[in-house]
């Protein structure tokens, strides 16, 4: 429990450097900045899910908000991308541009992006368990969406092995 709270604390593992320079890369590690940005990504799906056709549409049309751009690529499932194939998943992508709350889609983008060979790079599997854990931060928690969840934070932990092994 320490341990837990010493690495929830840490801003970054680069600012350390004279303390650890073998984890000078290590920067996604911090679980609790995860959850926040999870707890902030099922927000702004809950306000986009209640807001009207009207509403959609002009945000879509004159949206500056720099917050929203951010959260954009999640929303959608574009982050996941570098593990699929463009084609594969642009339906999935299009279904969750129009609503990010639609969970099907946004399943089989997950199921499909954990059935991939393909290696990517470590903010890839972090974008992974975040989008693996969304739904159940929506509140959809049947035992397949946990099974995701659970898959890709091992996944993102053998990433997070692999790459401190590689250091």
């Amino acid at each position: 429990m320490i341990g837990m709270a010493r690495v929830d604390d840490v801003d970054s593992v680069e600012t350390d450097d004279a303390k650890k320079p073998a984890s000078r890369g290590l920067t996604h590690i911090n679980f609790g900045k995860i959850q926040q940005h999870l707890v902030g990504l099922t927000e702004e799906v809950r306000r986009i899910h209640k807001q009207s056709i009207v509403d959609k549409l002009r945000g879509f049309l004159f949206s500056a908000d720099e917050e929203e751009n951010l959260h954009a690529g999640q929303l959608t499932g574009r982050v996941l991308l570098p593990l699929l194939e463009e084609r594969q998943a642009k339906g999935w992508i299009d279904a969750l541009e129009s609503d990010p709350a639609v969970l099907t889609p946004r399943i089989q983008l997950i199921h499909a992006a954990l059935a991939s060979r393909k290696k990517a790079n470590f903010n890839v599997y972090r974008d992974l368990l975040i989008q693996a854990s969304l739904p159940i931060y929506i509140g959809h928690v049947p035992p397949r969406n946990l099974q995701f969840a659970v898959q890709a934070y091992q996944r993102y932990l053998n990433r997070l092995i692999h790459f401190g092994k590689h250091k």
